[in-house]
């Protein structure tokens, strides 16, 4: 019995001391975990730690871009304040710079209008002193007055001659001297020579038509070609006056590169000076008829001598002359050349191609006298040709140099 119980009793504490074997194993596990979280809170405190001082940073950052913020939206008020004075200023400044573009312009139209009453003073005052002397000793000249614009005197070498009294461009001239355009006259009238056949373009009243048409006889031909009916009236009578029908033929049209109409604007007391491309402010328009003078000019004819006075559209009248000038190689071309208006066009790398090429370039001087001039340097010799109108332009004389030494000896300038 007691033997039993003693085994009981060992038993139970074997299991005993089994079941403390095993709680503190248990424990030791679990000191371990312990020791395990303890290091990890350790190793997040710091962490901890380390986040809260670069906090610390990022709040004192936020707080000086804050400041810096303040600072930027006192400099942006003051700088708003500062574009609303600029926007202010600029917008008067605009006003102004309107207000003074506009005067400018008015400026300029005045500055045109002024510019083209200096153009017709002196288109029509031009002479030089040596040539109005000629009209100052003509006083006593015969004038009648008929009616409508219309009055009768006669030419310095007596030949009669109606004007149009409306005109104050040639006919002031005219009437007190007989002449018109001295220097040009010297040339033109002294080249041409009985027989030869004629081409005048440009006629207005017919001043150089009856000229010519007296100077080339009855065995010559005048072509003369007059656009304006206010002026071509007169032309055809005074050709009819000096009894030059038979030799003198009239067409009222304008010339030009290719046919069709053109508008021909004038100044009311300028009638003469119409043109197809100058005078756009002109105050008075006439729908005209443009031909080619190829087209004009019978295809047997050879022309000998041409007088081309087309207010700036000489190149396309030449240019519509270029087969009349191919069959007349020894053609004389006088033209009153005008830098600008010529430019306008094309260049005057072309312009002794355009006058038919082959032939000697003269500069018609104050006098009349003939400087001849390399075709290279026509644009040279224009420059130094400014009228107060502010127009680079001058007469020219396009010509055979062995027909002007021929005709015009004592024309020529030596050296």
């Amino acid at each position: 019995m007691s033997s039993r119980r003693g085994a009981q009793i060992s038993e139970i504490v074997d299991e005993t001391r089994a079941e403390i074997d095993r709680q503190a194993a248990v424990q030791a596990e679990q000191s371990d975990l312990l020791r395990q979280l303890l290091t990890a809170l350790q190793r997040q405190s710091e962490q901890l730690a380390e986040q809260a001082a670069q906090i610390k940073e990022i709040r004192e950052d936020l707080a000086q871009l804050n400041l810096i913020r303040l600072e930027v939206a006192r400099v942006s008020e003051a700088s708003d304040a500062v574009l609303q004075k600029l926007d202010g200023a600029l917008e008067q400044g605009q006003r102004q710079l309107e207000e003074s573009q506009k005067q400018l312009q008015q400026g300029h139209q005045q500055g045109e209008i002024l510019r083209r009453v200096e153009e017709f003073s002196d288109k029509a005052l031009h002479l030089t002193s040596l040539h109005y002397s000629l009209y100052q000793t003509r006083s006593d000249r015969p004038y009648y007055s008929l009616d409508n614009g219309w009055a009768l005197t006669h030419l310095d070498n007596g030949q009669p001659f109606f004007v149009n009294t409306t005109d104050r461009q040639v006919a002031p001239w005219v009437i007190m001297g007989g002449h018109w355009e001295p220097d040009v006259e010297r040339g033109l009238v002294g080249y041409a020579q009985p027989g030869m056949t004629v081409i005048d373009i440009g006629a207005h009243m017919g001043y150089f038509t009856v000229k010519l048409g007296r100077k080339i006889g009855p065995t010559g031909r005048l072509l003369a070609f007059e656009p304006n009916p206010l002026m071509n009236t007169f032309t055809y009578d005074n050709i009819r006056l000096n009894d030059l029908m038979r030799s003198c033929t009239l067409h009222c049209v304008a010339l030009g590169e290719k046919p069709g109409t053109g508008s021909l604007r004038h100044h009311p007391n300028n009638m003469g000076g119409g043109s197809l491309i100058d005078q756009r402010d002109g105050e008075c328009a006439i729908d005209v008829p443009v031909r080619r003078l190829d087209d004009m000019v019978p295809a047997d004819w050879s022309v000998d001598l041409i007088k081309l006075d087309a207010e700036g559209y000489e190149q396309p009248v030449l240019r519509g002359a270029a087969a009349v000038l191919a069959r007349s190689p020894d053609c004389a071309v006088m033209l009153e050349l005008r830098l600008e208006s010529w430019e306008r066009q094309g260049t005057l790398g072309t312009f002794l191609e355009d006058c038919g090429g082959g032939k000697t370039v003269y500069a018609v001087r104050p006098d009349g006298s003939l400087l001849a001039v390399a075709p290279e340097e026509v644009r040279n010799y224009l420059l130094n040709c400014l009228r107060v109108t502010g127009f680079h332009e001058c007469n020219f004389f396009v010509a055979p140099a062995h027909l002007v030494e021929r005709y015009l000896p004592d024309l020529l300038v030596v050296g």
